[in-house]
C-alpha cells in the first residue's frame, strides 16, 4: 500500500521539485489525507506529512538528503513527543524527536524502541527508549512541528468521521425494524444530521488550516488549534451515532466499523486533545483581546 501511494504521487505532493516531488502547497494535501482516514489506512501518513514539512523549513543539507527519498517512498517517519509515544516508532526509517529545544532527526538503526499494547490493530504503537547517537538538529522549532501534526491529524479525522457517517447511514438504510428501515425513524435521522453537521464543520476548519499553512502563517497556529478540536469532536459525534445505530455488531471485532473507532480515539489525542487545542485557542484568542484594548479597560 505504501509503494502503491508513492506511485500514485501522494508522498510527493508536499516535497518540493528539485527534490523529485511536486511541488504542491499543504491545501493539496487535504483531499489525500481525509481519503487516509476514509479508509483507516494503517500507515505512517500524518507522521511522514509532517516530517515533510519538517525538512522542507530544515537546512538544505538535510533536506536534499531525505526529502527525493520521501517522495519516491523509500523513507517513512514516526513523531515522538513529551509522551515518548510513537505509532509506527519501531517500523520507519526515521523518525523526529520533540524537544523544548528544537527538533531533531534520527534513524531507525540508532533507536531503540519497546513495543506498547494498542486498542488499534493497525497503530503499531512503540515506546522511546533512547539513541545510541545524537540526533541530528533540523533547526525548525518544535511547536511549528506540532502545529503541522494537528492541522494533518486533523484532515484524517475529517475523513474517518465521514466514513463513520456514511457506514451509519448504509445500515439504517439496510436494516429493517417493525416492516421498514430504521433510516424511517426520525429519532435516527437527528442522530445522523447532527455527526455530518460536525463532520462540515470540522472539514471547513480543517482545510482553512491546510491553507493557511502555505498562505497565512500568522493565523496558522491558531488555525491548527480550532481544527484539531473541532475534528477531534467530529469524530466522537459520529463514532456515538454510528456505534448507537449499529447496535450490538458495532462493538465487535467482526465489523469494521471498530477500526475506524479505534483509529479516531489514538488520532485524537495525538499532539494533544479537543480539549487542550479548546483551552489554548481560547487563551490566545484573549491574549490577542487584551493587546487591542486600551489600557485601564
Amino acid at each position: 500500500m505504501w509503494a502503491l501511494l508513492a506511485e500514485l504521487g501522494v508522498l510527493a505532493i508536499a516535497v518540493p521539485e528539485p527534490h523529485g516531488g511536486v511541488g504542491g502547497e499543504p491545501i493539496d494535501l487535504a483531499l489525500s489525507l481525509e481519503e487516509v482516514g476514509r479508509h483507516a489506512l494503517p500507515l505512517p501518513v500524518v507522521e511522514t506529512v509532517t516530517a515533510t514539512m519538517a525538512l522542507r523549513m530544515s537546512r538544505d543539507d538535510v533536506a536534499a538528503a531525505w526529502l527525493p527519498s520521501v517522495a519516491d517512498g523509500r523513507s517513512r517517519f514516526s513523531v515522538v513527543g513529551d509522551s515518548g509515544l510513537a505509532p509506527h516508532g519501531a517500523s520507519t526509517q526515521a523518525t523526529l524527536r520533540l524537544a523544548p529545544d528544537g527538533v531533531d532527526l534520527f534513524t531507525a538503526g540508532d533507536v531503540e524502541w519497546s513495543p506498547v499494547a494498542s486498542t488499534d490493530p493497525g497503530l503499531d504503537l512503540a515506546r522511546w527508549i533512547g539513541a545510541t547517537v545524537d540526533g541530528l538538529a533540523l533547526g525548525v522549532p518544535a511547536e511549528q512541528v506540532r502545529t503541522t501534526a494537528a492541522w494533518t491529524s486533523a484532515l484524517v479525522l475529517v475523513g474517518l468521521a465521514h466514513r463513520m457517517v456514511e457506514m451509519a447511514r448504509d445500515h439504517a438504510l439496510a436494516r429493517e425494524q417493525f416492516g421498514r428501515p430504521i433510516a424511517e425513524f426520525q429519532a435516527l435521522k437527528h442522530r445522523l444530521a447532527d455527526a455530518i453537521v460536525a463532520v462540515e464543520a470540522a472539514r471547513g476548519l480543517a482545510w482553512f488550516a491546510a491553507y493557511a499553512a502555505g498562505r497565512r502563517p500568522d493565523e496558522l497556529a491558531q488555525a491548527a488549534r480550532l481544527a484539531k478540536g473541532s475534528a477531534s469532536e467530529a469524530a466522537r459525534v459520529a463514532g456515538a451515532a454510528a456505534l448507537q445505530l449499529h447496535g450490538g455488531i458495532g462493538f465487535t471485532w467482526e465489523h469494521d466499523l471498530h477500526l475506524f473507532l479505534h483509529r479516531a480515539r489514538s488520532l485524537e489525542t495525538w499532539f494533544g486533545s479537543a480539549g487542550a487545542h479548546r483551552v489554548a485557542a481560547g487563551r490566545a484568542l484573549l491574549d490577542s483581546l487584551s493587546e487591542e484594548m486600551p489600557h485601564g479597560r
